[in-house]
């Protein structure tokens, strides 16, 4: 809106000039038109002299308007000068009342903390003081203040007791664990430490404290008081260690059960391992697991089986159990049984619990022992075969017994130019070798090993290639190299054969495919220390090496190492026990040798076997000159056999060499002719395998009436012959089956000449 003018003298004067000035044109302009008007004025002066004094004025009307107007400026500035001067004024007014209502406000937030402090501090000295911890307070020098109600539970001591004492010293006298030097370093340092305490009661429990000092500072850090807080954690620590305990615990049965526990929960998608299942996989505690990375460590087929397992038994709301291969993060393959449980709330699977045990010890105890009994029932089916190749052998032996003897007595009769002779030397032949292959049926049918006794290892190697020979396919040959001076060692026979023949089959075995050598060598080495102890601590000296070697496919590192444990073999299930290079193992141990196996695949293999030699003299296998057998005088031989063909031929035999027999087909029948003419009998001569008793018992039921008389045993099969029942009865020799005519004449006459001094027999007519 316009300011208003001033209402001053000066300027309602000025005011009044103008309006002047401005009526006098207007008066003077009606004076002009009234000159005009009749006649007195011409126009155009009246009209030039209206103009001028319109014009002057005008100028004069606006001079004296710009000079009111300028009063009025003048006016104005004072009015606004003084105005701002008053707003100065009204501004500092208000600040200074703002200052004073802060003020104010101030002094009231100071009075209501002051309040609220003094209400807090009452609160807190309520609470320290039936808190359940012992509080003390000191001052800065240590000498108690005050105590609460925790404290006089626990000394025993009130308020007013306590006071004015020093708090080391005070400590100490309730706590003997407490070390009031500690105690009181910490108080001259000013310095907040906690202290343990171990105490024993007077019921002799062990009691622990912590005592815990806390200075109280100005703001120019000087101490002004100790706040000592003493805390009773014995139920804490035993609890701890309690737990503590069963942890360990549970760690060691987890442990020695092989078992770590997981836990999968749903929605997050954690897996948690324990300890152990950590150890299982072979991973670090580091290792986060999922329930994806815990199913990568099964192979391929298992691991989508324990996913599906894992899905159904949250579905289904059911326990599962897996027994399933495990790969470790080393790549070492383990067996482990699987379990899971799910838990539900409120109808919802929120997570999976389990464990996973280590099961590799008893799945390979069950896989051996499931070897072990195939093993067993191949064993049981050898040992039948074995007993039946026995009684087979012992009824060949007799029919061969019956042959050879009979040839013997035929070849006798005929003189050396008969055309019959040379035919019935070529059946001898025959008959021979078929003695032999009784006997290696009889060395595969023995089950217990004799007595070590000097042997020949080239007989022993020669009986391997002939055995070996018929049972071996044509394709593939049989070598015997025998160096110069190979001496004899002291060895049980029949477990030679059993090496030897193991060595071979396992060679043959090699090569069954596409054919190649065996070759069997025999040669003397001698052992100085250094190769002793390289070959297993043996002793030095003259040793027989016997290598085996073959041309087959060879051995790998890891077969060659494994091929002497009990049951590992590389050969199918129906081809072989796995039991018979740890026999060959321990069969040259147990004679103080050593072997050693080199292979490499498609190189062969090359079994080599140390025996020692043995001490004694050389023995000289000069073949001795033929010797007639002896002949009897007369004596009479009682005979006792089952089989016709046998008794027969032992009654042709010994009446050729000029003795008298009696023959007697039942060992009770000879009992009982025995038992009336024992005074005549020189010689008993039985077989061992009879229906009614069998040679041993028919020796011993005669030992007791006739005590000296000589006993001989005839059998092809001695392997359950007892030497202690033989030594029992005494004077009682064995002679094999088949026997040719010398070798009877000379069991007969050394039997009879052993017992010439005590016992005669006067020849019947």
């Amino acid at each position: 809106m316009p300011t208003p003018l001033p209402r001053s003298g000066a300027s309602e004067s000025a005011r009044r000039k103008a309006g002047l000035l401005i009526a006098a044109p207007l008066l003077f302009g009606a004076a002009e038109l009234f000159l005009v008007h009749h006649g007195w004025l011409p126009r155009r002066a009246a009209l030039a002299g209206y103009v001028a004094v319109e014009l002057g004025a005008v100028a004069y009307a606006a001079a004296l308007m710009v000079h009111a107007i300028d009063d009025r400026v003048r006016a104005r500035a004072d009015t606004q000068g003084r105005r701002s001067a008053i707003d100065n004024l009204q501004s500092q007014a208000a600040a200074l009342l703002e200052e004073i209502s802060v003020t104010s406000r101030e002094l009231d937030a100071a009075n209501s903390h002051l309040r609220a402090a003094t209400k807090v501090n009452a609160l807190l000295a309520l609470a320290a003081q039936h808190m359940p911890n012992a509080v003390i307070i000191a001052d800065a020098k240590g000498t108690v203040l005050w105590t609460n109600v925790a404290w006089e539970k626990l000394s025993g001591m009130s308020q007013g007791d306590s006071a004015r004492r020093p708090v080391d010293q005070l400590l100490q006298q309730v706590m003997n664990g407490f070390s009031a030097a500690d105690g009181r370093r910490l108080i001259e340092g000013g310095q907040a430490a906690a202290i343990e305490s171990r105490d024993t009661d007077r019921e002799g429990r062990i009691r622990w404290f912590s005592v815990a000092f806390q200075p109280v500072r100005t703001e120019a850090q000087d101490v002004v008081n100790f706040i000592v807080l003493i805390d009773d954690f014995t139920a804490f620590r035993e609890a701890h260690l309690r737990q503590r305990h069963s942890e360990e615990i549970s760690i060691q049965v987890s442990h020695l059960a092989q078992i770590g526990a997981w836990e999968y929960i749903l929605g997050d998608e954690q897996v948690h391992w324990e300890p152990e299942l950590y150890r299982i996989c072979q991973v670090e505690l580091g290792y986060e697991p999922t329930l994806d990375k815990m199913a990568d460590f099964f192979p391929d087929d298992e691991k989508e089986a324990f996913l599906r397992t894992v899905r159904i038994a949250i579905r289904d709301s059911r326990s599962f159990d897996l027994e399933c291969p495990l790969v470790t993060a080393l790549g070492q393959k383990r067996w482990v049984e699987v379990f899971g449980r799910p838990e539900f709330k409120d109808g919802k699977a929120v997570r999976l619990f389990g464990t996973v045990q280590d099961i590799t010890a008893r799945h390979e105890a069950e896989a051996a022992q499931r070897s072990l009994e195939s093993q067993l029932f191949q064993l049981q089916k050898m040992e039948t075969l074995g007993t039946l190749a026995g009684g087979i052998a012992h009824d060949f032996n007799n029919l061969l017994t019956g042959i050879i003897g009979n040839q013997d007595l035929a070849m006798e009769d005929l003189g050396p130019d008969h055309p019959a002779r040379f035919r019935l030397e070529e059946s001898r032949t025959a008959t021979l070798l078929a003695c032999e292959l009784v006997e290696q049926i009889l060395t595969f049918s023995r089950q217990t090993g004799g007595e070590r006794v000097s042997t020949d290892m080239a007989a022993v190697i020669e009986e391997a290639r002939r055995f070996l020979r018929s049972t071996v396919p044509a394709s593939i040959q049989i070598e015997v190299k025998i160096e110069p001076r190979c001496g004899r060692v002291m060895a049980d026979v029949t477990q030679l054969n059993q090496v030897l023949l193991n060595l071979g089959t396992n060679a043959a075995h090699a090569m069954q495919a596409s054919g190649g050598t065996i070759v069997f060598a025999l040669a003397p080495v001698e052992f100085g220390a250094n190769q002793a102890a390289a070959h297993g601590s043996l002793r030095s000296g003259p040793y027989l090496r016997l290598s085996v070697r073959d041309t087959g496919h060879g051995m790998d590192v890891e077969t060659r190492r494994r091929i002497f444990e009990p049951f590992f073999t590389t050969k199918a299930a129906n081809e072989g026990t796995g039991l018979g290079l740890a026999i060959v193992h321990g069969i040259v141990r147990s004679h103080g040798g050593a072997i050693e196996v080199n292979s490499a695949p498609g190189k062969g293999t090359a079994v080599e076997v140390y025996l020692p030699m043995e001490e004694s003299a050389d023995h000289v296998d000069a073949t001795p000159n033929p010797v007639a057998p002896p002949e009897g005088r007369g004596q009479l031989i009682c005979i006792v056999d089952d089989e016709q063909i046998v008794a027969q031929t032992a009654k042709l035999t010994l009446e050729r060499l000029k003795y008298t027999t009696m023959v007697f087909h039942t060992p009770l029948e000879c009992l009982a002719a025995l038992k009336n003419t024992s005074d005549r009998c020189g010689l008993l001569l039985t077989d061992q395998t009879m229906p009614e008793m069998d040679g041993i018992e028919l020796s011993a039921q005669v030992r007791a009436f006739a005590p000296r008389l000589p006993i001989i045993i005839m059998s092809g099969y001695f392997s359950k012959i007892s030497p202690d029942a033989l030594e029992e009865i005494g004077g009682v020799s064995l002679l094999a089956k088949p026997f040719r005519v010398g070798e009877l004449a000379k069991q007969v006459h050394a039997a009879l000449e052993s017992a010439k001094s005590e016992l005669s027999s006067p020849p019947v007519g």
